[in-house]
């Protein structure tokens, strides 16, 4: 009986344990997700989908030092016909109700023609209706 009692709670304090790393996780795996879907909208102009993404406060800075607001973001072209982007390399990090992802942003101008490289770190906030992007900074990285 004493056993079975030990073994109880030693499963609850796992358990317990486990969620908080489980949450996390889920939350890292949106955080990428969304950084997905966020290049596909703005590669398309999907003005209706950068704005749900994008916070109000929203502030880039480009690689070229730029900033921009969430209005500027919102008025940007999509992509030229025959350019275009991949995510790759995406990490994700949650602590409370911030989130940071950071990756690497391949554009390529033309099918075939040598891609340039943005390194990236994006930081969401959790709100009430889900993530969105309060921040975000781009590096221009050669390739090697």
């Amino acid at each position: 009986m004493k056993l079975a009692a030990i073994l109880t709670t030693v499963g609850l304090l796992l358990a317990s344990t486990a969620s908080p790393a489980s949450a996390a996780t889920q939350d890292e795996v949106a955080l990428i997700a969304l950084e997905q879907s966020w290049a596909k909208a703005a590669s398309s102009h999907d003005e209706a989908a950068l704005d749900k993404l994008l916070d109000d406060s929203y502030v880039e800075v480009t690689a070229n030092g730029t900033h921009r607001r969430k209005a500027d973001a919102l008025a940007a072209p999509g992509l030229p016909a025959g350019s275009s982007q991949s995510l790759d390399e995406l990490k994700a990090q949650v602590s409370g109700d911030i989130g940071v992802v950071t990756g690497v942003n391949y554009y390529s101008p033309a099918p075939g023609s040598v891609a340039t490289k943005y390194v990236f770190t994006d930081v969401y906030a959790r709100r009430p209706d889900g993530w969105h992007v309060i921040s975000s900074r781009m590096s221009l990285r050669p390739l090697r």
